[in-house]
């Protein structure tokens, strides 16, 4: 069960839907179901009206011919909106809703009938309001309203007065019941896309640090890599970890290890002000991506680094913070993994005792 503040959210987020409108209400409609839905009723509508020309039959033989070609475009419509594998949006669905109310106010007009016709009119009104925004529900509905009055005013009845009231006020309330049924079902889609892009973003991004993880690091290297092949334009990797770091959670405790590891990653966040660009590697290991960067220029952001770090970071013990720092550069034909490496062994090198 939806939770009452999860109810309310729809329910908001439902009702600023409707009073936005346009392009912002059909981002979340489901177009496969739209089109089918459309299909279907469609297909009623054109089955129905095929069935019911026998007893309200147009009055002329050009109504004849005007009802045949009103069946053929149905039939058309429906098997587009059954068979279309995307071509027709949610959006583009409107002039079919238009078109179809007033084919049937056609064929009210052609035949002088307005009981069997005006109530297949129902199906299209409950689809367009369960597809469009308000003010484009609303102008089915009108167009529909307006061939009951022209049909009305071309074969006057004794009752057409209570007939117009009565089919206003039902047409109205299913559009709109259909319409705040479908705004809530789009508010519920957003939330959840919402929570989805939420929790895919927390999957990238390292607890204890803040910092992009292992994952996010992969992939932006590979795109990363992917540009600066493409493009021919310079990209460097700098790779670092922390001196000691084992001897520091051997003799202090992994909390305090951990309280070194959010140093080094804010002092490597601030200094390059970039943290879209600063991920966790590892354990105690940070890798920066600098696009756009020369070799020269990595060596002078890693020194910078190095220094912040040294000046900033502190161990329990009260001693400075140091780091290995590894730097490569992007050449033409290497693979993410290539360069990776390339900066993994410069960090090893650096390491080695001197």
């Amino acid at each position: 069960m939806t939770a009452p503040a999860d109810r309310s959210e729809v329910s908001r987020r439902a009702q600023a839907l409707l009073r936005e409108g346009g392009m912002a209400y059909y981002r979340f409609a489901e177009p496969h179901f739209v089109r089918r839905i459309g299909g279907a009723a469609m297909g009623l509508v054109t089955l129905s009206a095929l069935a019911l020309l026998p007893f309200a039959p147009p009055s002329s033989p050009a109504g004849w011919a005007v009802a045949a070609a009103i069946l053929v475009a149905g039939v058309a419509v429906t098997a587009a909106l059954l068979t279309d594998d995307g071509r027709i949006t949610p959006r583009a669905t409107l002039p079919i809703a238009l078109a179809a109310v007033a084919a049937l106010g056609a064929l009210r007009w052609l035949t002088g009938q307005h009981d069997p016709y005006d109530v297949l009119s129902v199906l299209v009104i409950v689809w367009a309001g369960a597809t469009h925004p308000p003010r484009r529900a609303a102008a089915v509905v009108a167009v529909a309203l307006g061939s009951e009055v022209a049909g009305l005013v071309s074969a006057p009845s004794q009752n057409a007065v209570e007939t117009l009231f009565v089919h206003t006020i039902t047409w109205s309330s299913l559009a709109g019941l259909a319409l705040a049924w479908t705004a809530a079902v789009r508010a519920q889609r957003e939330l959840l896309h919402e929570g989805e892009s939420r929790a895919r973003a927390l999957a990238r991004v390292d607890a204890l640090t803040g910092l992009g993880n292992r994952r996010a690091f992969d992939e932006a290297l590979a795109t990363e890599v992917a540009r600066a092949a493409r493009n021919g334009r310079p990209l460097s990797l700098v790779v670092c970890d922390l001196d000691q770091f084992k001897a520091i959670n051997d003799r202090h405790g992994h909390l305090a290890g951990d309280a070194c590891l959010r140093q080094v990653a804010a002092v490597v966040t601030d200094t390059l002000r970039r943290p879209d660009a600063c991920f966790r590697w590892g354990g105690d290991e940070f890798a920066v991506l600098l696009a756009d960067t020369a070799p020269d220029g990595a060596r002078f952001v890693a020194s910078r680094v190095a220094s912040a770090i040294a000046s900033t970071c502190r161990a329990p013990s009260g001693r400075p913070l140091s780091v290995g720092i590894g730097v490569a550069s992007h050449d033409i034909g290497d693979m993410p993994d290539t360069l990776l490496a390339r900066a993994d062994a410069a960090l090893l090198l650096a390491k080695l005792p001197t």
